[in-house]
């Protein structure tokens, strides 16, 4: 388990849950006969990241820990993609909440400051250095309300913002994969790399796709 405070554990521990809430929703809104494999499956996969964690295998593996976490999430969402049959599912996905779904990073944004001021993350991986992932989670429920309000999605305002959203997230993924810092792979912080990061990377791409299709 991490060093990190008790309070910044629980915070992160909530984003994770309301993570997980705003991807049943727009699963839900598709079909609902889906919902109990994904929350089964996704519960699953956060137990087996928390146990590798605990074991130290990300340490080891043979790819940086944080790719090597969140890699089978993101993988599932681009195979799914593929399968007719998961695409039938995505094709209705709610993209208003997968738009909202967003608003996660600004607290996540706030933990990892936390981090950095008990010296667990190094401050360049927060919006006090180089990261402004914090933009994105503040401008997703404006968005939100705004590209749907007319019954219809706003498809060049929905475009752009979440390609810019999506090079935000590539580049402290980046980032932080270079700094080789150790509390992402502890628990609960694995669940960053290994849940968050890739569910909101699939919500970009499932949204960039459907808005591709229109």
């Amino acid at each position: 388990m991490s060093d990190a405070s008790l309070g910044l554990v629980i915070g992160f521990v909530l984003i994770v849950l309301a993570t997980l809430a705003f991807v049943i929703v727009a699963v839900r809104a598709a079909n609902r006969r889906a919902v109990v494999p994904v929350v089964a499956a996704l519960s699953a996969w956060l137990a087996v990241t928390a146990i590798m964690a605990a074991r130290g295998a990300y340490d080891r593996a043979p790819v940086p820990g944080p790719l090597a976490a969140g890699g089978p999430v993101l993988a599932a969402t681009v195979i799914a993609l593929i399968v007719p049959a998961s695409r039938r599912v995505l094709a209705e996905l709610s993209l208003q909440t997968l738009t909202y779904l967003h608003v996660v990073r600004a607290g996540v944004e706030f933990v990892l400051f936390g981090l950095a001021i008990d010296h667990l993350l190094p401050t360049e991986l927060t919006f006090a250095g180089r990261n402004f992932d914090i933009a994105v989670g503040f401008t997703a429920p404006v968005i939100g309300a705004l590209a749907f309000g007319g019954g219809r999605p706003a498809r060049g305002p929905l475009l752009v913002w979440n390609l810019i959203s999506l090079g935000l997230l590539a580049h402290i993924v980046g980032a932080a994969v270079a700094s080789h810092s150790h509390v992402v792979l502890e628990w609960p912080f694995v669940w960053l790399p290994g849940f968050v990061v890739p569910i909101v990377a699939s919500a970009h791409l499932v949204t960039l796709w459907r808005l591709a299709r229109r």
